[in-house]
């Protein structure tokens, strides 16, 4: 005879389940904890009052041991294959194959391309001719680029239908303002990023937490810090370290410290400039110790380093953005030779 074990047996009436092949007898884990199973939802309800304390203090720890477990590895683009940067800005969804690709690759690639028929013309005597300096392929597959915003908000809309929660959350990025002849609709847009971020696309649930935090659209997303919570966690468990900084932030906000500090050294170690300097902030403060901010400050320059290429870099300088992040890098660098003699300031320093 098979033996009864406590993860065999309902937790409320004793009776032995079935094993996983017996569908009719196979007891059902309790949702919160998974320790206790029971023979059907009565069983679970009579039990609840004996159980509920235990099984809130267990689905706690299971909760906090996955949201500050490791991080996802960051998606790759698929052209250079470097971990792909969290800045919206800094990346460029194509709507003939779905893919989100680099912006440092989109411009190396046009680049060759205008490079190319500028030679060409050149070389043959030829007026320049623009029509084929626009005619810009996917890097990726290849397939020209829709010019006309209407022909892109065309591809982006039948990749929605098709269910691409990538191009869910970027159409709706698009219809915050107007699309050429197509007008803004916000309503739209809140349907989408609910959509995307609910069918787990980190930076849909960054968006919405960012909406809900601000309250700046409260036509359409009225302020609600418990929801705001609920979506940059699911944007940090999804490995958005803007997001999981976000959480850190708010944490300190309700002065829980040292979990906001842990917050912020998992974004800095997946190279976030603004949660490394948080992380300072907390070592100043005593919330992080010496040993935590050096390991975080060298995952912060490998996460860094892995993300950086020359066409990236050059990319960004011709945006116009800065890079006062490697002089900052650098400076931290040097207060590790430093850290004996630095002093305690008192107040709060992460703000």
């Amino acid at each position: 005879r098979r033996m009864a074990t406590l993860s065999s047996v309902c937790a409320n009436c004793g009776k032995v389940g079935g094993d996983d092949d017996d569908a009719l007898n196979k007891l059902k884990k309790c949702n919160g904890c998974h320790l206790v199973k029971y023979c059907g939802f009565d069983c679970q309800k009579a039990h609840r009052p004996v159980h509920k304390t235990a099984c809130k203090k267990r689905a706690a720890e299971f909760h906090e041991g996955k949201l500050f477990a490791n991080p996802p590895e960051r998606e790759e683009c698929p052209v250079c294959f470097l971990p792909m940067p969290f800045e919206k800005d800094e990346i460029s969804y194509q709507t003939c194959c779905g893919n989100e690709i680099c912006i440092g690759c989109m411009n190396a690639d046009m680049e060759t391309r205008v490079s190319a028929v500028t030679d060409r013309a050149i070389s043959m005597g030829q007026r320049l001719d623009m029509k084929k300096m626009l005619d810009q392929p996917c890097p990726f597959c290849r397939t020209s680029i829709a010019l006309k915003i209407e022909d892109q908000y065309e591809e982006l809309r039948k990749r929605v239908d098709s269910g691409d929660i990538k191009a869910m959350y970027h159409l709706a990025v698009k219809l915050t303002g107007p699309m050429g002849s197509i007008p803004a609709d916000n309503k739209r847009a809140r349907e989408l990023l609910l959509r995307s971020a609910e069918l787990g696309y980190p930076p849909a649930n960054l968006s919405v937490g960012q909406f809900y935090s601000e309250g700046k659209y409260p036509a359409v997303f009225p302020k609600d810090l418990k929801k705001a919570w609920r979506y940059f966690e699911a944007g940090a468990l999804g490995g958005d370290p803007i997001a999981r900084a976000s959480l850190g932030e708010m944490e300190i906000d309700r002065f829980n410290y040292r979990v906001g500090s842990r917050h912020y050294m998992i974004a800095a170690s997946c190279g976030f400039q603004l949660a490394l300097d948080n992380v300072l902030n907390g070592y100043k403060l005593g919330y992080v110790s010496k040993d935590e901010y050096t390991s975080t400050l060298r995952a912060y320059k490998d996460a860094s380093d892995a993300m950086k290429s020359e066409h990236r870099t050059k990319a960004d300088i011709n945006a116009g953005h800065s890079h006062k992040e490697d002089s900052r890098l650098f400076s931290a660098l040097d207060l590790l030779d430093q850290m004996r003699n630095l002093e305690i300031g008192g107040g709060n320093a992460y703000r």
